[in-house]
């Protein structure tokens, strides 16, 4: 499969322009071109024998080497190594923790968790929003070069524009040459209004192909930058479960899933709202009002952190930081063993967790 194919599934999955100004979300080191196995690990780092056991052509993380760098040395000089031996190194960090449907919400559906939203939306950034003004005859033929340069991708969906049908106005001087209309006369033509988004790294391809295929001499074409927020995108998830039950029944079907669960923490006796933030996520228990949260699954809590949930009445079941984010490689092993199957690329999972399977 091509690489470029592989980083496409990725960015439609979790986009990496969702993820935090300070993550190094991304490609870490590049690879060849041509992919037949990639292997999918919570970090590099801690599985390094394993994947000079397999071999493969991709290595896909969540946590980023860079992002580690600082505050923990690399183990070894790996990346360097990855790089002479032409394989890709791909961190999907934070834009895997907020992306819609990934690996934070089927933490939520082992546990039971439902009718899930995000703790704090997160809109989709670097993204503009595009705006052309087309003779109505010319609007298919101008949406096929936008989709075709990168534009209108949302998700797994291309081609998404919205168009509005109008006229316009225009009276072409002497030195004008016009291809529609006439010199020395008011013109009224039939026109749409054609719009739609795109990354930042596909605008000036798009704005070429477009400019170049519209039939007027001076095209009316506008570019405003925005943010989308996507249905489920966000930081953290609040849902709740089918019926209420006591807290301890309900720790018991959470260490069924991640066996270094414990209560922290008991405000209630019981549980009917459920949050879960995976990774250094206890901060959050700030944002929550004292009824809108029963229990709050994460990890590395603190001390201030536990204070507030204390005051506002919310209970703490604090799960080992690696292991509720090792969801993070069945998830997207699983997805990207969907996407390319057609492609006969490995999928094969690593695991930093002893027994985790």
């Amino acid at each position: 499969m091509d690489a470029n194919l592989l980083l496409e599934y990725l960015d439609r999955l979790m986009p990496f322009d969702v993820q935090e100004e300070w993550d190094s979300s991304g490609i870490v080191v590049r690879g060849k071109n041509n992919v037949e196995k990639v292997c999918v690990c919570l970090e590099v780092e801690s599985v390094l024998e394993k994947i000079e056991k397999e071999s493969p052509d991709a290595v896909i993380c969540h946590h980023p080497p860079h992002y580690r760098k600082e505050k923990y040395p690399l183990l070894k000089n790996f990346l360097s190594k990855f790089a002479e031996q032409e394989r890709w190194i791909i961190a999907c960090h934070t834009n895997a923790d907020f992306c819609p449907n990934g690996f934070v919400d089927d933490l939520c559906r082992k546990i039971g968790i439902e009718k899930t939203r995000p703790v704090v939306p997160k809109g989709v950034g670097k993204r503009y929003k595009v705006v052309i003004f087309v003779p109505e005859e010319y609007t298919s033929s101008i949406l096929e070069k936008m989709s075709n340069a990168g534009g209108g991708k949302i998700g797994f969906y291309n081609s998404c524009s919205f168009r509005v049908p109008g006229k316009g106005t225009f009276f072409a001087t002497e030195p004008a040459s016009p291809k529609v209309g006439h010199k020395g006369k008011l013109e009224t033509i039939s026109e749409v209004r054609l719009e739609f988004e795109i990354a930042e790294e596909f605008l000036d391809q798009v704005i070429t192909e477009v400019l170049d295929a519209h039939p007027y001499e001076e095209p009316v074409l506008e570019v405003y930058p925005f943010k989308r927020y996507a249905k489920g995108c966000g930081l953290g998830r609040i849902g709740s479960i089918s019926d209420i039950i006591d807290i301890f029944k309900f720790l018991t079907s959470v260490k069924k899933v991640f066996h270094s669960a414990r209560l922290i923490h008991e405000a209630k006796n019981e549980v009917k709202s459920i949050a879960v933030c995976p990774g250094s996520g206890a901060r959050i228990v700030e944002i929550f009002k004292p009824s809108e949260v029963d229990v709050f699954i994460t990890s590395d809590v603190g001390y201030h952190d536990l204070e507030t949930a204390i005051k506002k009445g919310i209970s703490i079941i604090e799960v080992n930081h690696d292991q509720i984010e090792e969801i993070f490689v069945d998830w997207l092993s699983e997805k990207l063993a969907m996407l390319t199957e057609k492609q006969g690329v490995k999928i094969v999972r690593l695991y930093k967790q002893e027994g985790y399977q």
